[in-house]
């Protein structure tokens, strides 16, 4: 699955898919992409998606879920 959006829409997206083992593709279009640039992906729209249909390169991230928020 990927999201389209900057960091608030990547945080979204992580929480739906977390725990169920699903890749997630990030594909940046907010203001500063911190997540997105953290995890090598180009900022912009084209190269992202370029990326994302050619690698299959996977990074991890840890995700963590604190007093069941």
């Amino acid at each position: 699955m990927a999201g389209n959006g900057g960091d608030g829409t990547q945080h979204e997206i992580a929480n739906g898919l977390m725990g169920t083992g699903v890749p997630m593709g990030v594909l940046p279009d907010g203001t500063g992409n911190g997540f997105a640039n953290e995890m090598g992906i180009p900022g912009t729209l084209e190269p992202a998606l370029e990326l994302l249909w050619t690698s299959y390169q996977q990074r991890e991230a840890d995700i963590a879920q604190l007093d069941d928020v």
